[in-house]
């Protein structure tokens, strides 16, 4: 699949709603099965993120940009805010990045990723998107599916 780096321009109001850019992030991006994050080019900081990144995480929009990357990274996991943000700016400098990556999510569960940065404009500002998808359950193609409760 190709991922989702594509120049994009608001300009039908029909593409933006209250609540989605309450989050920061056109409700466009919520028909998609993959978590999305738009980052800060220099600073990685969290300009937004659709909703199924929020079931993702367990972390609301509002949690997640007052948060670094190293807060919702396993401990364990070997990667640091230091890895996040070298990452983020290689992106920004257009040179797109793909890995695997073990988060743990607001109920402590750690779950891997597979992660892609790449540089994108959206509203006229530039800001290096992440595209999450659920990896498995060891790093090592072992597949799972999260179950998310609908409340």
């Amino acid at each position: 699949m190709v991922g989702v780096t594509a120049r994009l321009h608001i300009a039908q109001p029909y593409l933006v709603d209250r609540e989605s850019m309450d989050r920061g992030i056109p409700g466009v991006f919520d028909d998609l099965e993959i978590g999305i994050t738009l980052h800060d080019p220099e600073t990685g900081a969290i300009h937004g993120v659709n909703e199924r990144l929020e079931e993702l995480y367990g972390y609301t929009a509002a949690e997640l940009r007052g948060m670094e990357v190293a807060d919702y990274t396993a401990d364990d996991s070997g990667f640091t805010q230091v890895d996040a943000e070298c990452r983020i700016r290689a992106a920004a400098e257009g040179e797109p990045q793909t890995f695997e990556w073990r988060i743990e999510r607001s109920d402590s569960q750690q779950i891997w990723v597979r992660v892609r940065l790449a540089s994108t404009e959206l509203g006229g500002e530039t800001y290096v998107i992440a595209e999450i998808r659920v990896e498995s359950t060891e790093g090592e193609g072992s597949r799972f599916c999260i179950v998310l409760d609908a409340e």
